[in-house]
């Protein structure tokens, strides 16, 4: 079993720290008979260990090198820390693992050059083919190039093509000279493209392409799979057998975010791949709020998704003869989460609120008789931002995308959505706005939305506050009720202004309904 702890934040809220925050001290253990501080995040990673997890592995940032260092010594039991994959570790040469990710990095490399250089030649005859091949070379990579693309080519044609393409125009004898020496026989086909001085692939392409005018792309991708795997054999040289590449270290994780990725869309991820980067999360690559609003969609349905719907019904014609009403077919629901999982996350929402990041919003909608309402939530704070560090750590650039904070709520048992508030561009520097933004903003939505919320007579008041499944409500689908965008009146100091400022708040409410 694996335990993964997300540890990458950077705790704005309670900076200034003089250490990463989960390694705020909290009570303490006994080291040798002597009483020492205990790290927080030491409870959870005790935790892990005792319902069984082996290998935890640890999600941080580049800035929180200080948990690998404080952890290297004092992982409790027999677990074992991960943090990253270090780039020393060894591979065995007679792995037959390892030989396969060599062919498929070299197969993944090859496709993506060879769709390259095909779009370059793919309008060029065979005469242009070697005419592009002319271009900004010395005389000795034009004899190569121009030898391993024509190799029947006579000594008549080799002068012709030189002297049109090298001036002054080479002696008979000189160009006898560069004939004999630039002879392909014999040499591999990235020697080749090494003394002619591009590509191996363009080389072969420009040959295959000279030979087979108007080839397309897919009989190019199938004529060079042997080409492409021959190229990268020398990906581990025989004098350092044990130095991975790191493009076949990155392999496994590239594997692992496509998983992701899958897994991700099931849940309403609204983009067809992520980025392999240890920063990746939900609610932080790119993500729309729509989307998240419809994750916790998915946690309220007790782990299933159901369709989200738009249009209830087209009615043409209303009150003649010709009228025509259209409905969309009933579409069920898909278990995209196990129950236990969304029974825990709806827990662990509700206890954001009761005393988390989301404190503001507790009590923030109340029901007709002036009871609470149960809320759950999920908060993030994103610094969004461009920086350039030298190997020392100078940094040479550093620069604002944008600040985004974010809130993904839901109220009772049947609504649920998202505030976004966010600067974009240079202006977020003026900003220092955390997530308690949105949630002040819900807290002062509460009033309005209250005859919404409060008057569905289905709300469950006490179930969600003690982490209890949805599961005895009817089956639900989705639809938005209302979605608005609106600036908050606010300079730097965050008083009110009579300037409007860049800050802009997106939000977005939905309703489960039978």
């Amino acid at each position: 079993m694996i335990g993964i702890i997300p540890a990458a934040g950077a705790g704005e809220r309670i900076q200034p720290l003089g250490c990463s925050k989960e390694l705020l001290p909290v009570g303490s253990r006994l080291v040798g008979g002597v009483e020492r501080p205990k790290a927080v995040s030491e409870y959870l990673v005790e935790r892990m260990i005792a319902a069984g997890a082996t290998e935890i592995c640890m999600v941080i940032s580049a800035e929180k090198s200080d948990i690998v260092r404080y952890y290297a010594c004092r992982l409790p039991g027999g677990a074992r820390l991960l943090v990253n994959q270090p780039a020393e570790a060894p591979w065995d040469r007679d792995d037959s693992r390892r030989d396969e990710e060599v062919a498929r990095v070299a197969d993944d490399d090859g496709r993506e050059l060879i769709d390259r250089f095909y779009q370059q030649h793919e309008d060029a005859d065979s005469a242009s083919v070697l005419e592009a091949l002319g271009r900004g070379r010395s005389v000795t990579q034009l004899a190569w190039a121009y030898r391993s693309v024509t190799p029947e080519a006579g000594l008549e044609e080799f002068g012709a093509f030189v002297r049109h393409h090298v001036a002054p125009a080479p002696s008979d004898a000189d160009i006898a000279e560069l004939y004999d020496g630039s002879d392909p026989t014999g040499f591999s086909i990235s020697d080749r493209g090494h003394l002619a001085g591009m590509h191996p692939l363009e080389l072969w392409l420009a040959a295959y392409l000279r030979r087979h005018p108007g080839a397309l792309q897919p009989e190019l991708l199938d004529a060079s799979a042997q080409v492409r795997q021959e190229i990268y054999g020398g990906l581990f040289p025989p004098s350092r057998p044990a130095t991975p590449d790191w493009r076949i270290g990155s392999i496994p994780e590239s594997e692992a975010f496509r998983e992701i990725s899958r897994s991700w869309r099931r849940l309403g991820y609204p983009f067809e791949s992520l980025v392999p980067s240890y920063a990746t999360a939900i609610g932080s690559s790119a993500d729309r709020p729509d989307q998240l609003a419809e994750l916790v969609g998915i946690v309220l349905s007790d782990g299933v998704r159901y369709p989200v719907r738009r249009v209830e019904e087209l009615d043409f014609a209303a009150g003649t003869p010709y009228e025509t009403l259209l409905r969309p077919s009933p579409r069920g629901g898909e278990r995209v989460l196990s129950s236990e999982i969304a029974a825990v996350v709806r827990a662990a929402m509700v206890a954001v609120v009761a005393r988390g990041t989301a404190r503001r919003g507790v009590a923030a909608v109340r029901a007709m008789d002036g009871s609470a309402l149960p809320i759950g939530a999920k908060t993030g704070t994103g610094n969004n931002r461009y920086r350039v560090v030298r190997r020392d750590g100078v940094v040479l650039e550093d620069r604002a995308i944008d600040r985004t904070s974010t809130v993904v709520f839901f109220i009772g048992d049947r609504f649920y959505g998202t505030i976004t508030a966010f600067v974009p561009g240079a202006a977020a520097d003026r900003y220092g706005f955390t997530s308690s933004l949105p949630v002040q903003i819900l807290k002062m939505l509460g009033p309005t939305l209250r005859p919404l919320i409060a008057g569905d007579a289905r709300i469950d008041r006490g179930g969600l506050a003690a982490g209890h499944p949805c599961g005895a409500i009817p089956p639900p689908r989705s639809y938005t009720i209302s979605c608005t965008s609106l600036s908050i009146p606010a300079n730097d100091t965050g008083r009110q202004s009579r300037e409007p400022s860049s800050i802009k708040v997106q939000s977005a409410l939905k309703q489960k309904g039978t």
